[in-house]
């Protein structure tokens, strides 16, 4: 879409002021102007700016145009004016909008621009800046408004004929371009990676393909800084020894480079503890020299002096090798404090230093206190007990005791009488000092009672129970005289309960025991249930041509007892069925008639 923009640019265009009698003399031309639009655009793609220019020439006088500027809203944006007319040689611009409509002298589209001097002057009579938005033709042109000429500004108000010259824009053309991305990035070999501390390295990288139109932009970084930096054109400085990663990286393609940096040594010689040893890395060669020990001696503490230990050090660098450790000092051992009494007014406190007699010590007391400790009685004087205090802690307080309290006059107080009982003795009246206790009268004893006494009768002991033996005790006190004895329990007289053995349909006892005189049971009998009979097989017994045979039975193996009763199979007796005397089952041979034989008699 094409669109116009009325910008109406009321150009102040000076000729130069002909005489009035110049034209009675003879015929003018119609004067020309000669206006040329020019562009810097080249190639160009959507985003890019551009700007068309405007010159004046030939003026041939001082006179104004009104002119319009043309462009093609879907292909380009206006961006404003960047110059109107030659503002550093007087030229007259009031106001200037840049929104696609000039504004100036509150008259829509005029620019009025006039000059005081040189009204033949030519320039530029404007710049105007444009971005693409699309593809296609600009459409830029710049015209005369229609129906507005060139007027002189005299009195002859001759027309002017304005010549265009539009050659340089008729062909602004944005097309879409041909994009050939990027497919990749090398950095090229070097000759050597390693470098020195300090050194520099130039690296380069290559984008393919060569005519790639997408961005080409290579960022170049290192895996640490610390190690080596690189600029944003490959440049390479080493900053300390190490290894080092170089990566060039162009959109999603990266490459990358090793460099080694090398130190440039300088070395520290090899001390006692540590080899020789660059300053700068941090590299060693050899070893360390060893120390040069020299001992300590040792210092023994004294009660005021702290000691030492047993040390060592190194005679060629100094360092402690062992170091010596202060022993404190072994302190005063201070002997029992003794104290010096200058009678009851003052006192002295010292002491001396078991380890060495030489030290002593000294305190006179700041006070001295005293205090009864022990009145005086009717017999003895009272105590008073000093105390002298010490500003010195170790003197502590001193104490000295003093019987210097006059005795006292006795405390009389009676002593009553005490009645004598059974067993004990009683007392007279008497008189006693309550102060001291001494007896002023003394109490004579009075002689005890005796008891009266009561039998105890004994009691005689049982199968169970214990017996007393006959005693004696007074009715009046109740003192046991003479003291029943316990006479032990009889115990019982046991007698054993035979056990009964258990039958086979009878019950039987344990063993048991009773007592023979109270009849106490003292082991009770308990019931063993019957053992049951133990059945044993009577096996039957075939009966036989001449012999009863049995059936099968049972019995006790315990106690004989018949459980299942044989009965008596009768004999079956011989068979001769074919009569030859001899029996067809047991084969015996059989008799027509017996022949006895008598069996004599056997004596008992």
């Amino acid at each position: 879409m094409k669109r116009i923009l009325s910008m109406l640019l009321a150009v102040i265009m000076v000729f130069g002021m002909f005489p009035i009698t110049a034209f009675a003399e003879e015929v003018q031309s119609t004067p020309e102007a000669k206006i040329t639009f020019t562009t810097d655009a080249g190639e160009l793609k959507v985003g890019d700016t551009f700007s068309v220019t405007a010159t004046l020439s030939e003026n041939p006088g001082y006179a104004s145009v009104k002119l319009s500027l043309d462009w093609n809203e879907a292909v380009v944006k206006f961006n404003g004016f960047a110059e109107i007319w030659d503002e550093d040689e007087e030229a007259m611009v009031i106001d200037t909008t840049l929104s696609g409509t000039i504004v100036v002298n509150n008259e829509a589209g005029v620019i009025t621009v006039g000059r005081t001097t040189d009204r033949t002057k030519n320039g530029k009579l404007f710049t105007a800046n444009f971005e693409v938005v699309g593809n296609g033709e600009a459409g830029i042109s710049l015209k005369k408004e229609i129906g507005t000429d060139f007027v002189f500004a005299n009195a002859a108000e001759e027309d002017i004929t304005v010549v265009f010259d539009e050659t340089d824009i008729e062909n602004i053309v944005i097309t879409a371009p041909v994009i050939i991305p990027v497919t990749g990035v090398e950095i090229l070999e070097v000759a050597n990676n390693e470098i020195f501390e300090g050194e520099k390295l130039q690296l380069t990288a290559v984008v393919s393909p060569e005519n790639a139109t997408t961005d080409k932009t290579v960022v170049w970084t290192s895996s640490d800084n610390s190690i080596a930096t690189v600029d944003e054109n490959g440049l390479v400085t080493a900053v300390k020894k190490g290894n080092v990663t170089i990566t060039a990286t162009c959109g999603e393609f990266s490459d990358t480079c090793e460099i080694i940096v090398k130190c440039n040594h300088s070395w520290k010689d090899a001390t006692c503890t540590e080899p020789k040893t660059c300053e700068l890395c941090g590299e060693t060669e050899g070893e360390a020299l060893g120390h040069s020990e020299v001992v300590d001696e040792a210092v023994e503490p004294d009660c005021e002096n702290t000691g030492l230990t047993e040390g060592k050090h190194c005679s060629v660098c100094g360092e402690v090798l062992v170091e010596q450790e202060v022993i404190p000092a072994t302190g005063h051992k201070w002997g029992a404090v003794s104290y010096t009494w200058n009678g009851t007014e003052s006192c002295v406190a010292s002491r001396k230093c078991l380890n060495d007699n030489s030290h002593a010590e000294t305190a006179d007391s700041v006070s001295v206190t005293s205090e009864v400790v022990k009145e005086a009685t009717c017999t003895e004087k009272g105590q008073t007990e000093y105390t002298a205090e010490f500003a010195e802690d170790w003197a502590g307080e001193a104490k000295k005791t003093v019987a210097d309290i006059p005795v006292a006059d006795h405390t009389e107080v009676i002593d009553e009488a005490v009645e004598p009982t059974c067993t004990e003795t009683g007392l007279t009246e008497g008189k006693h000092c309550s102060v001291c206790g001494e007896v002023i009268v003394a109490q004579e004893v009075v002689a005890a009672l005796g008891h009266t006494e009561v039998t105890d009768e004994a009691v005689e002991p049982t199968c169970t129970e214990t017996g007393l033996t006959e005693g004696k005790h007074c009715s009046v006190c109740g003192e046991v005289i003479v003291a029943q004895e316990v006479v032990a329990a009889l115990g019982h007289t046991e007698v054993v309960d035979e056990a009964v053995a258990p039958t086979c349909t009878e019950t039987g006892l344990t063993e048991g025991k009773h007592c023979s005189v109270c009849g106490e049971v003292l082991v009770e009998q308990e019931v063993i249930p019957v053992t049951g009979h133990t059945e044993v097989i009577d096996e039957a017994v075939e009966p036989t041509c001449t012999e009863t045979g049995l059936t099968e039975g049972k019995h006790c193996s315990v106690c004989g007892e018949v459980l299942v009763e044989q009965e008596v199979i009768p004999a079956l007796g011989h068979i001769d069925e074919n009569d030859d005397y001899i029996c067809d089952r047991c084969g015996e041979k059989l008799c027509t008639e017996h022949t006895e034989v008598i069996d004599e008699a056997v004596a008992p």
